[in-house]
């Protein structure tokens, strides 16, 4: 009996390993878990809770969505928009007289004039949201257009001194073509028919369009270097078309004789 206990004291000290001490007492410091323990023959964190309760483990934590990919999702779709295709008239402000349509033919490239025909009339197209009668800061593209560039906009007059336009202002604009600006963006440097035709390099807004559909009547509207907005007076000089923030001033200014217009999308 007392040979077996000595045979069996010896066998457990055999099994004793010897643990070497760290000269840096790192044997103290706590041991990150790597995610695997012997004999699950698995990353326990890719188990399911399920299978964690059942070898007694913790749940596991609790995932954190990303609440801003949601949102992206949320906002993806766009509003329906509904197509529109047709004419501009100029009729006369001061008695809704028919002058005629803006022109597909242009003064020497570089702006629009209107014409007493619909036969040469610019033909513009323009999206809105569906379901509105009415919108502003509309992108209008012209079909027809024979300033080269596709989308009607608004361009600083050859002898401004300055790309602000106002009730006190002189300064004036061109209905001409660009390749386009951002809607509600200031005054700009894109290229545009004015500057093309002439070699003078002249600023220009593209989405400047406000329009009722019930009316037809189109305003157009500036934004100055300060983020004001402006909506515009529009004239005829012969029949070259103008806008600007006071028409008073533009006439003392230069001492022209003009006609009070006013712009009517009408769909065809």
């Amino acid at each position: 009996m007392l040979f077996s206990t000595v045979l069996s004291l010896l066998t457990l000290c055999s099994l004793v390993v010897a643990v070497p001490t760290s000269t840096d007492g790192s044997e103290n410091q706590p041991r990150l878990f790597s995610g695997h323990r012997a004999g699950t023959g698995r990353d326990l964190s890719q188990m399911t809770n399920a299978q964690r309760l059942a070898r007694g483990l913790p749940p596991n934590p609790p995932v954190r969505r990303d609440a801003s990919l949601g949102h992206s999702r949320r906002t993806a779709s766009q509003t329906p928009q509904t197509s529109y295709h047709g004419v501009i008239q100029v009729v006369s402000t001061l008695n809704s007289a028919l002058l005629g349509y803006i022109s597909g033919s242009s003064l020497t490239g570089a702006q629009y004039r209107y014409q007493p025909t619909i036969a040469t009339a610019l033909i513009v197209d323009f999206n809105i949201n569906a379901g509105v009668t009415s919108a502003d800061k509309v992108r209008m593209t012209a079909e027809n257009g024979e300033t080269g560039f596709p989308i009607l906009a608004l361009i600083q007059g050859q002898s401004d001194t300055n790309t602000n336009l106002g009730a006190l202002s002189f300064e004036y604009v061109y209905v001409g073509g660009s390749s386009g600006s951002s809607p509600g963006s200031t005054p700009s440097n894109v290229a545009n028919s004015y500057t093309s035709s002439t070699g003078i390099s002249r600023a220009s807004e593209s989405d400047v369009w406000s329009i009722d559909l019930n009316s037809g009547i189109i305003v157009p509207k500036w934004v100055n270097t300060d983020n004001s907005l402006v909506s515009l007076q529009c004239w005829a000089q012969s029949t070259n078309l103008y806008c600007g923030g006071s028409e008073a001033s533009y006439i003392s200014r230069f001492g022209a004789s003009v006609t009070d217009v006013t712009f009517i999308f009408v769909p065809a």
